[in-house]
Formats: C-alpha cells, sequence, structure tokens
C-alpha cells in the first residue's frame, strides 16, 4: 500500500469525500430525454421513486409492486391498486436502446414481470368505469394493446379488450371478441357469462331503440292525419305536396293518395307511348315520395297531351273560319 512521505498515512487518507448521492429529482432531471416532444406518462412517479439501475432489481421492485397492488384491488381500492400497478411499470420500463443491449433471458423475465401489471392496471381501469374519464379509457386500451403485443393469444387480455370495446359503445366489436372467446375457451364460465350479459344490453337497447322510433312514427301519422304544420323538413316538404293544388280536378288541394288515384285514371285515358309507360309503372305505388312522383308524371303527360289537344283543336278552328277570298 502506498503512503505518504510526510506521515506515512495511505496517499488516499486526505481525498475528498464522494459526493452525496443525487436526490431523485436530480437524477430525474439528469436522465436523458430522447424524445424532448413526446409526453413523459411516468413524469410523476419519475420525480419520487427511486429506480434502481440493477436490472433484477427492477424486476424484484416490480413484483413487490404488484403484490401490494393485487392487496388493495381485493379490498376494492381501485385508485391506490392502480396506482401501485403503475409504479411497477415505472420500474420495469425501459426505452428501446435498452431492451436492445439485453439478453433474451433478460426480455423474457422483462416479459413475465410486465404482463400482470397491465393486466391488472386495465382491470382497475373496468372496475373505476373508465367511461367516466376519457384519457383512463385510452389509457387502458394502450395497455391491453401492450399485453397482446407480449401475448397475442392471452385470454385475458383478449377479454379485457372486449370489456373496454363495450364501456366505450362498440358493442358489435365487443360481442365479436366474446364470441371467439366463448369458441376458443368453452369451458370458462366468466366469458359466457359476460357474452350473455351482452347480449341482454344489445337486445334491451335494441328494445328500447324499436320502441322509440314506433312510438316517434306513430306520433308523427296522427300529426299528418290531423293536418297539423310545423315538424321536420322532409316532414313539411310532404305536407307541402299534400297542400298543392290537383292539374285532373277543379275542387282544390288534394291529398297525395286522391291525387295518385286521378291522376293515374287521367293518365289511363290518354293515349300514352313510349318510355313513359314503363315509368309510370314503375313508379306507380311506391309509397307516399312515389305516388306523388307518379301523380307528378301523370299530370305533366295530362297537360302535354291536353296542350296538344287545344293545339290541334286551334288549328282545325283557325282553317275553318278562314274567308275564302
Amino acid at each position: 500500500m502506498a503512503a505518504s512521505a510526510a506521515t506515512g498515512a495511505p496517499v488516499w487518507a486526505n481525498a475528498p469525500a464522494p459526493a452525496a448521492a443525487p436526490a431523485a429529482t436530480e437524477r430525474a432531471s439528469a436522465e436523458p430525454k430522447l424524445w424532448a416532444d413526446e409526453e413523459d406518462e411516468f413524469a410523476e412517479l419519475r420525480a419520487r421513486v427511486t429506480r434502481s439501475y440493477i436490472f433484477e432489481e427492477r424486476c424484484a421492485d416490480a413484483v413487490r409492486c404488484k403484490e401490494a397492488g393485487n392487496a388493495l384491488l381485493n379490498e376494492g381500492e381501485f385508485e391506490e391498486a392502480s396506482a401501485k400497478y403503475e409504479e411497477g411499470l415505472f420500474h420495469v420500463d425501459f426505452d428501446d436502446f435498452q431492451r436492445a443491449e439485453l439478453l433474451d433471458e433478460h426480455r423474457a423475465l422483462l416479459q413475465r414481470a410486465r404482463l400482470p401489471l397491465l393486466l391488472n392496471s386495465v382491470l382497475c381501469a373496468l372496475r373505476m368505469n373508465p367511461a367516466e374519464q376519457p384519457t383512463r379509457l385510452v389509457t387502458a386500451e394502450a395497455r391491453c394493446a401492450e399485453a397482446l403485443a407480449i401475448e397475442p393469444h392471452n385470454a385475458k387480455a383478449r377479454f379485457r379488450r372486449a370489456q373496454l370495446h363495450a364501456r366505450a359503445g362498440e358493442d358489435e366489436r365487443a360481442l365479436a371478441l366474446l364470441e371467439a372467446l366463448c369458441t376458443a375457451h368453452p369451458a370458462e364460465r366468466a366469458f359466457r357469462a359476460e357474452l350473455h350479459a351482452h347480449a341482454e344490453r344489445m337486445r334491451h337497447a335494441r328494445k328500447a331503440s324499436d320502441a322509440f322510433w314506433a312510438k316517434a312514427l306513430k306520433r308523427q301519422a296522427a300529426h299528418a292525419d290531423a293536418g297539423g304544420g310545423g315538424g321536420a323538413p322532409a316532414e313539411q316538404a310532404a305536407r307541402d305536396a299534400d297542400d298543392e293544388p290537383c292539374l285532373t280536378s277543379g275542387r282544390g288541394p288534394l291529398s297525395a293518395r286522391e291525387r295518385a288515384g286521378h291522376a293515374a285514371a287521367d293518365a289511363a285515358a290518354l293515349p300514352l307511348s313510349g318510355p313513359l309507360v314503363p315509368l309510370l309503372a314503375a313508379l306507380r305505388g311506391v309509397s307516399l315520395i312515389g305516388s306523388t312522383l307518379w301523380g307528378w308524371c301523370a299530370q305533366l303527360v295530362w297537360a302535354e297531351s291536353a296542350r296538344g289537344v287545344a293545339t290541334a283543336a286551334a288549328a282545325t278552328h283557325g282553317a275553318g273560319s278562314k274567308r275564302d277570298d
């Protein structure tokens, strides 16, 4: 061991003491930000939680956070449990450059540590009703997508995704996922129960929608029969069409049904030919709009024929009254 010539003490005895370890906030600010414009989802945890620089210790910390979160979840403390799962994910959060340096066995260990944290985080979001907070729903969907990226055929991850689609109002996608899960796992009672409950919710929603529209159409039909005004633009246009005077009658405005009947009778009495005949036949008897169009076309043909008859009569009358000078 080297010694000082003056005192005989070791050369490192008078060396300055090493600086104290930086606080968590200093370490957080000193960590490189590779993507400055990307939002840091762990910014709050980075400022208050000490994270080890040893891979195995970080995985062990994540497992401890998962166990603490599970205990809180069983007690119904969903917010606190979710916070613990987020802390566990923070411990096993590595950027792409760090993951590229990991060995295959370390990557497998990392995925085994992250997967239950991701799934339980989504479960907490579902228990807290993510529809109340859109950001919570988006975060839960991202967590579910990451879990499926680790294990594409993970049944729990697919089940959570189906539940998220149902909460988001995407009933058909949720139904398709649940049906596929029940087909792949017919013995899983939770999947069958969720499929049955979701199908019942869809049936009640359809029943309520059908009842609403049936009531609305019945009310509109009664309003139209009473000759009421107002209403939607399409309804007002239909009433305006009913108020138009019919060219085949001299007694004033007729209803669409009466106008169509008179127009059909008038058209049948005229020598129609050409492409108008199949057109009128196609339009005839097709709902209110079809009947209205049929009446208009028949009136147009009748008017044109009447104009031709009047022209011929005028020509005949003119020829008979011409003087023979």
